[in-house]
């Protein structure tokens, strides 16, 4: 039950952290 509602929550938090790491390398 945890995991199934852990899941989405990490992997959402691994893309906006991913992406904002994408952002910053793109800019300098």
């Amino acid at each position: 039950m945890l995991q199934t509602f852990f899941a989405p929550l990490v992997v959402g938090l691994l893309v906006a952290i991913f992406t904002d790491w994408l952002e910053r390398r793109r800019h300098r």
